[in-house]
């Protein structure tokens, strides 16, 4: 696998763990929500350069590592949060 597939695959994963935690939470997607998705997103960068030793001369530089994806991570995120939301909000009606 290469790097660009690595990169990509750890920040869908983010993106799934931030969402779930947001639907989780007391306040959805208040300040609080919005500050845990942007920091799993941010938490991309040094996950990568360490733990999957991402070089990131190799990858384009800083800038495209962390912002390559960022469109797939919001997407993802929303899903995510939306539908965990949404299952939650119509559990307590019932």
């Amino acid at each position: 696998m290469n790097d660009e597939n690595k990169l990509y695959w750890l920040k869908a994963l983010l993106a799934i763990v931030a969402g779930l935690v947001c639907s989780t939470t007391v306040a959805p997607l208040g300040k609080y929500g919005i500050l845990i998705a942007l920091l799993m997103y941010l938490a991309t960068y040094p996950i990568a350069v360490f733990v999957l030793k991402v070089d990131p001369s190799k990858s384009g530089g800083v800038r495209r590592m962390l912002l390559s994806g960022l469109i797939t991570y919001l997407f993802i995120f929303s899903v995510i949060w939306g539908i965990m939301f949404t299952l939650e909000y119509y559990s307590t009606i019932i």
